[in-house]
């Protein structure tokens, strides 16, 4: 098997795309990466008080780039979570209602948590892609090709909430032309006491068991279908595994689940890699952090 074969050649526009989307997949997973490890001057647990909480709720944010004749060029969709924090008769904290230190506290962790989200939404530049859409219509406009668009960026959301921990798992799909589409997966972990996105290995004692789990899961991906793993996956599969903390890494009520995008782990055509480890066997790898995090301590 061939390492990461390159997206079959369309045109000189195409090509072009193909960087674009590659730079933009990189940027994105990077900066849900950097927001793991993000720290925010926010009051610790023992200053906020325990009649307040977060709610978190996806938001939809639209939009759509059209010829003058109503031909759809490119779209994007993003469901971005975002915090409130409520006090405990419902009514929401706001910049212009706010009430001691621990409702300030409590504010500044939500602007925290949803600054992260509208900074990624910026970030994917959909106003790039619209434009890079205006060009490539004009150009096979010019050459009489039809239109066989549209561009498109969307990100769905899944969120997971628990006393101390948001959890939020992403997929980012993208299309710019060429062969077929691509997506990304992501991850997002909010510690709402202190107010910070947080990387995985922070709750770990041992991250080596981790990956031992992770490989062992992936040969036993593979003995079922029949197959070596260095085949279905890439020949440095342990290796890109060792790294799995840079992966898109969430939590649920069940346990962690690891997800390599298309392309990371394996071709495009094996497709995405999701494993799970359920909280039983996490359990004895975690710290205390990690177990009071995740309600394991009690």
């Amino acid at each position: 098997m061939k390492r990461r074969p390159p997206l079959v050649p369309f045109t000189q526009t195409g090509m072009i795309l193909l960087v674009w989307a590659a730079f933009l997949f990189l940027m994105l997973f990077l900066t849900a990466c950097s927001a793991e490890t993000a720290v925010y001057p926010v009051a610790a647990a023992s200053e906020q008080a325990e009649d307040l909480t977060f709610l978190v709720d996806p938001e939809w944010t639209d939009d759509s780039v059209s010829t003058d004749d109503g031909t759809l060029l490119a779209s994007c969709s993003y469901q971005l979570p975002l915090m409130t924090v409520l006090r405990r008769d419902g009514t929401a904290v706001t910049d212009g209602d706010v009430s001691g230190e621990a409702e300030q506290s409590a504010l500044a962790a939500a602007a925290a948590f949803n600054g992260e989200f509208r900074r990624w939404a910026a970030e994917a530049d959909f106003s790039a892609l619209a434009d890079t859409a205006r060009e490539d219509y004009a150009r096979q406009h010019e050459e009489g090709s039809p239109w066989v668009g549209n561009y498109e960026q969307t990100l769905g959301c899944t969120v997971y909430q628990a006393d101390k921990l948001v959890s939020v798992s992403g997929v980012f799909y993208y299309y710019g032309g060429g062969a077929h589409p691509n997506r990304v997966y992501l991850g997002w972990n909010f510690d709402t006491r202190t107010g910070a996105f947080l990387s995985p290995e922070l709750l770990f004692n041992d991250t080596d068991a981790v990956t031992e789990e992770l490989v062992r899961q992936a040969e036993a991906r593979a003995a079922e279908m029949g197959t070596e793993p260095e085949e279905l996956f890439w020949p440095d599969f342990r290796d890109l595994m060792a790294n799995w903390t840079h992966a898109a890494v969430t939590f649920n009520g069940d346990g962690m689940t690891v997800a390599w995008s298309p392309y990371d782990l394996a071709s495009y055509a094996v497709g995405e890699q999701v494993f799970t480890l359920p909280l039983s066997w996490l359990a004895p790898y975690l710290n205390g952090y990690g177990l009071n995090l995740l309600g394991l301590d009690g």
